[in-house]
């Protein structure tokens, strides 16, 4: 019996304890990197959007559309994925004012979100999911007046 208790609840040997350990730390490596990446942008669904629209909060809104596709908002800031830091600065945005991306899937929106806040934007906000996700109630605002900066 007491053979049993030593081989089952002996320490494991150093090389097993050393590789363990490395296993462990790589893994704790992982799970650091992948969940304390800092996010310089706020995703915002539909109800958020709609608040947006009805609050008197000043924002501009970028609208990512191919340049023969029209503005889902028509008082939206058009702009192609490649050119919307330029349209910003011609527009005259501030780094500080908020500024929320809308495209059709939610894909540009992320990717151009990125690029913004590695130029020090700081107020960046995204439609997840895009505007085809949006439901009949917000393709109802189209003629909403935003309150744009």
């Amino acid at each position: 019996m007491i053979f049993w208790f030593k081989k089952f609840f002996t320490k494991a040997p150093p090389k097993q304890k050393d590789r363990q350990q490395e296993i462990a730390d790589k893994y704790k490596k992982m799970f650091l990197k992948t969940h304390t990446q800092q996010v310089d942008f706020l995703k915002i669904g539909e109800y958020q959007l709609l608040n947006l629209f009805s609050n008197p909060i000043k924002f501009v809104l970028l609208d990512l559309r191919d340049a023969n596709q029209n503005p889902y908002f028509k008082r939206s800031i058009m702009s192609q994925e490649e050119s919307a830091l330029d349209v910003l600065v011609k527009a005259e945005i501030q780094l500080s004012d908020a500024v929320v991306i809308i495209c059709k899937t939610g894909e540009k929106s992320m990717r151009v979100a990125h690029q913004l806040a590695q130029k020090k934007f700081t107020n960046i906000v995204v439609l997840e999911h895009g505007t085809e996700a949006l439901s009949d109630k917000a393709h109802n605002i189209q003629d909403l007046y935003y309150r744009g900066v």
